[in-house]
Order: C-alpha cells, then sequence, then structure tokens
C-alpha cells in the first residue's frame, strides 16, 4: 500500500482559502487518508487543514501596508522551508497571494516538491510582466479567468484554465426565506456592502460608506464581514447595521458596494447590481498608478473590456459618489442594463467545477 499524500497548501487571502479548502475536499474524496498542512483561514481550518500560521495576519494591500509586514512574511518564509525540508511534500499547492507564493514556489522548486500554483498571478495587469519567473518557478499554472491562458502563452508559459471557484459558490438562498430568517419586513431598498477582508480596508472604507448611508435614510445597508475575526470591528465602525453573510445579502440585496476584488464577481453572477471601490495609501496610490497597465479594477469590467461595473477609486471614494451611485443602481431601468451585461460575463466564464479540474490536476502531477 502506497504511502497517504502529503500536501502542503498556502493561501493568503480569504477568497483564496475558500478555494484551496474546496481543492482540499476533492483531493480527499479520491484519495482517502491525504495529509494537508500550511498557512491559510477559517475555511482550510474548517476541512482540518492543520495551519501553521493564520492568514488572516497576513492580509494586506499597498505597498506601503506590505512593508510592514515584510518582517513577518520573511520569519514565516524560512518556518515554512524548515516544515517541508521535514515532513517532505509529494506537493504543493499554492493559491493565490503572489507576494509569498511565487518566493515559496522557487523554494518549493529547488527543494524538488512539485508546485501547482492556482489562481495564478495577474501580471497581466501590471506594466512590470514578470510572467517568466511564474512560469519557471511552478510545474502547473492553474488560471481562472479565459484569457489568462492566451496572455501567459504570449509569455512563453504553458497555462491550463480551470474555471473560476467563485462558480462553484452559487447563491442558491430563496430571497422571501431569507428575509424571514433576517427578520426584515417592509419594502425599502437594501444595499449589500463588502467592505474588505483586511483590517485596513474597513478603517479606510466604512467610515466613509457610512457617513453616505446617513444621506441615505431611506436605503438600508447590510455589511458583510469577510471573516469572523471582523465582525467585531464592523460593529464598531458600523454599529447600527445589520450584519449577514454573503449568501444572505446577495439573496435579497436590491445592489450592492462591493470593495475590488473576487466579490464583484460573485455578486455579478447572483445578478445583483453593483458598483467597485478602493481606497490606498498615498504612497500605494502614487506607484500603482506607474505600474498598473489596465484600465479597469472590478472584474466584470476586466472581462468584459467595459465599464459595466462603475468603478470608485482612491480619491473618487467620497461619500457624495457614493450617494451618487447608490441612485443609479437602485434606477429599475440602469439596473436591468447592468444585469443583462453581467450575465454576458458570466456566461464567459464557463461552467463550474474548478475544485475537481485543479484535483484533476494534482493527481497527475504527482502520478496517483
Amino acid at each position: 500500500m502506497s504511502a497517504a499524500l502529503n500536501v502542503f497548501v498556502c493561501a493568503g487571502e480569504v477568497s483564496g482559502d475558500g478555494a484551496a479548502a474546496a481543492v482540499v475536499a476533492e483531493l480527499r474524496a479520491r484519495l482517502p487518508g491525504v495529509r494537508c498542512w500550511g498557512v491559510g483561514g477559517a475555511a482550510l481550518d474548517a476541512a482540518g487543514v492543520e495551519l501553521l500560521a493564520r492568514s488572516e495576519d497576513l492580509a494586506v494591500a499597498g505597498l506601503s501596508e506590505a512593508l510592514a509586514l515584510l518582517p513577518r512574511v520573511a520569519a514565516l518564509r524560512w518556518r515554512l522551508e524548515r516544515a517541508w525540508r521535514a515532513r517532505r511534500p509529494d506537493l504543493a499547492l499554492l493559491v493565490d497571494y503572489p507576494g509569498l507564493n511565487l518566493r515559496l514556489a522557487r523554494a518549493l522548486r529547488r527543494a524538488g516538491v512539485p508546485v501547482l500554483f492556482y489562481v495564478a498571478p495577474q501580471r497581466w495587469a501590471w506594466r512590470a510582466e514578470g510572467a517568466a519567473r511564474v512560469g519557471r518557478d511552478t510545474e502547473v499554472l492553474a488560471v481562472v479567468l479565459p484569457f489568462e491562458v492566451d496572455w501567459y502563452a504570449r509569455h512563453g508559459v504553458v497555462a491550463t484554465f480551470v474555471g473560476h471557484p467563485a462558480l462553484d459558490r452559487p447563491v442558491t438562498l430563496s430571497r422571501r426565506a431569507t428575509r424571514q430568517a433576517l427578520g426584515i419586513d417592509g419594502e425599502r431598498p437594501r444595499v449589500a456592502v463588502f467592505p474588505g477582508s483586511r483590517q485596513h480596508e474597513l478603517e479606510r472604507h466604512l467610515p466613509l460608506l457610512r457617513r453616505a448611508f446617513e444621506r441615505l435614510p431611506g436605503v438600508e445597508p447590510l455589511v458583510v464581514p469577510a471573516t469572523a475575526a471582523l465582525a467585531a470591528r464592523c460593529r464598531r465602525l458600523v454599529p447600527t447595521w445589520r450584519q449577514v453573510e454573503t449568501a444572505q445579502a446577495l439573496a435579497v440585496a436590491d445592489a450592492a458596494l462591493c470593495k475590488a476584488g473576487t466579490v464583484t464577481l460573485e455578486a455579478a453572477l447572483a445578478g445583483v447590481p453593483l458598483a467597485a471601490f478602493y481606497r490606498l495609501s498615498a504612497l500605494s496610490y502614487a506607484v500603482l498608478r506607474r505600474v498598473v497597465a489596465v484600465p479597469y479594477v472590478a472584474l466584470p469590467n476586466v472581462l468584459a473590456q467595459a465599464p459595466i461595473v462603475p468603478e470608485l477609486l482612491q480619491g473618487e471614494l467620497t461619500p457624495e459618489a457614493i450617494v451618487a451611485v447608490v441612485a443609479r443602481l437602485l434606477q429599475p431601468r440602469y439596473a436591468a442594463w447592468q444585469r443583462g451585461r453581467l450575465a454576458e460575463v458570466a456566461a464567459g466564464l464557463g461552467p463550474p467545477g474548478a475544485a475537481i479540474r485543479v484535483a484533476e490536476l494534482a493527481q497527475r502531477l504527482i502520478g496517483r
């Protein structure tokens, strides 16, 4: 009998944590007894993965924020290298979070560990591309956006399109039943608010959003904390707002305000009219303006190559602008137009089943 599969997993973001947990579940269904350990959050913890570090402690966005985190990341990297030398994993499953995972990929390859990178680094968004390094340091590159295969191919890197993990998390809750479960009555509009998965994102975004909704007394905001750890922070910043889960929010909301990221695609797939927003530190924004190579940040806009979703970025994110965009999203004619365009984007993503395809790639890579 062959030894149980030993898999190192590293996911440094909330969205990546969920995607990684789905792959772990699929691997365990195919290969009973597989041992998984590494870095992750609540989803991987619930999936029974032994966590040597928590992804919540690594979640930052922006240059100045990342610089403050460098000593912690460096210490974690060396600790992980010692761990995989001792445990000798058969496979490394690295999910998103390229700041750490690309460094780990190089060290893992040198140690003779096969590397499967899932949710490939979005090098297409930067003028400093770096695609060659991604190809050099990974055996298998699994991409989640259809155009990424051709983009990486133009840079000499073979990538496999597996579909987007958001397709595996469809909103199936009944609007009526969810309203009853949440104790929602009346017909006033409700707007789902996704402020971010990092503490500094909440600190920058929620005060502006709170001031905007003070000018929208007929609209109820439904705030969605990305993790249980951030729920208390949300309560402190917006104490009167109702807190709900993602599926609940998308089932009952008439519109959504989403931090730029994966959640914009989740709202699009649920058919909820949305706008995207983001605010960085002044230093981070000044640097990013020089290196970003794409005109949009919201994933539906990137996929459509058109401004389907309004974007409020940096200085554009003001209470006045938020009020105006909410009014726009709640207009029936505009909402119907946007839903139609979002449906076109969703149709271009292909079928669900990303975790199944990634598990198949993992099996081929290790010959099991």
